[in-house]
């Protein structure tokens, strides 16, 4: 798929006043295209993307920042490849009791996302309305957000990474005994002890338990490989294992 990141006839939202988007946003958003389309044909032959339909980049927050404001960040909502093979947030791909092939394809791209910008939020993240200030806990539920405001990293003291952790186990391991993360304004989502061990069990299957992707940002690209590598496939954890070095 041929996109243009600064005009897109494609574009949707009712809340978007311009089409393009800064210039120092268009070059992750190429990258990232690219090593999406790769890895799920690679692994998957799902052909080229033929479309992808987003809520836009510039859509003005009047009383809050926002990297939406000065088109910094795109709202992703549906995927098409030329094999016929979609991910579609806004169709309940999310829900991993519909289609754990679809859920895994979800998860995949969102690895995709995380390689290339440093913030991605997706279904379960707590958000803010920007002119109002109200908790709103499911207001991605329906698509993919990324920016580039911080750099590339994985914390699981942070709450998109814990929920996207959380996604890779259920998707690879079908591990549901951690359950999902509570996401309520009184009771936020906690990372617990049960969910580092189903984490580090999701990596020993990778053959990667002497990884720290909280501290090794190395470690983490490669972990997010390999998430996308099964995913695309449609495989259970460890059917691709981390063999040394020669993968850095």
């Amino acid at each position: 798929m041929t996109i243009n990141p600064y005009v897109d006839a494609t574009l949707l939202g009712p809340n978007t006043n311009r089409r393009d988007c800064h210039q120092e946003f268009a070059p992750s958003l190429r990258a990232w295209l690219t090593n999406l389309e790769y890895f799920a044909d690679a692994y998957g032959a799902y052909g080229s993307l033929t479309k992808l339909v987003y809520d836009g980049m510039y859509v003005s927050h009047r009383t809050s920042p926002s990297f939406h404001n000065t088109g910094e960040a795109i709202d992703i909502k549906w995927f098409d490849w030329s094999s016929g093979t979609a991910c579609r947030p806004c169709n309940a791909d999310f829900d991993v009791s519909s289609s754990t092939s679809a859920y895994r394809r979800m998860v995949g791209v969102e690895a995709s996302l995380r390689k290339y910008f440093g913030n991605v939020v997706s279904r379960g993240y707590r958000g803010t309305d920007p002119d109002t200030g109200e908790i709103l806990p499911y207001v991605h539920a329906d698509h993919f957000h990324a920016d580039t405001g911080c750099p590339v990293s994985f914390s699981t003291g942070k709450e998109s990474n814990q929920l996207f952790a959380r996604d890779c186990i259920r998707a690879f391991t079908l591990d549901t005994t951690t359950g999902y993360l509570s996401t309520s304004a009184t009771n936020p989502n906690q990372w617990t002890t049960a969910h580092q061990a189903s984490l580090d069990a999701l990596l020993a299957s990778l053959s990667m338990d002497c990884f720290d992707i909280d501290t090794n940002i190395s470690e983490y690209l490669i972990f997010l490989d390999y998430i996308m590598m099964h995913a695309f496939a449609d495989r259970a954890a460890g059917h691709f294992r981390w063999s040394g070095a020669q993968d850095l």
